[in-house]
């Protein structure tokens, strides 16, 4: 330890490291075959690797309201990035942030092209 940096230099954690070779694996080999982009579906059909714009939503304004206020705007680019099993959250990426939603959540947001 110096004077002038009283932290001792320590080796990148393992959670750190462990990020890092995440982000270098190849992700094209774990995309599925045909367009990436889809559009005439719900959030909810989606694979991993897919992703759309949102056109509408299909809710009550309740629903619709929580939805707005996560970010998931009408216009709003978003991947999905994991896809939990049976059924479950599916794991998105939209306006730069990961975000968790239930499929119900998911299939109120009709994806397409204005």
């Amino acid at each position: 330890m110096s004077k002038n940096n009283p932290i001792p230099h320590r080796r990148p954690s393992f959670a750190k490291l462990a990020q890092e070779a995440l982000d270098r694996i190849d992700e094209a080999s774990a995309l599925p075959e045909g367009s990436l982009y889809q559009c005439d579906t719900t959030l909810a059909e989606l694979r991993p690797g897919q992703c759309g714009t949102i056109l509408r939503y299909m809710g009550d304004s309740r629903n619709t309201l929580r939805l707005m206020e996560m970010g998931l705007t009408i216009g709003t680019h978003v991947k999905v990035l994991r896809a939990a099993a049976f059924g479950g959250p599916l794991e998105v990426l939209v306006r730069g942030y990961q975000l968790s939603l239930r499929r119900d959540e998911a299939a109120l947001i009709w994806l397409g092209e204005e």
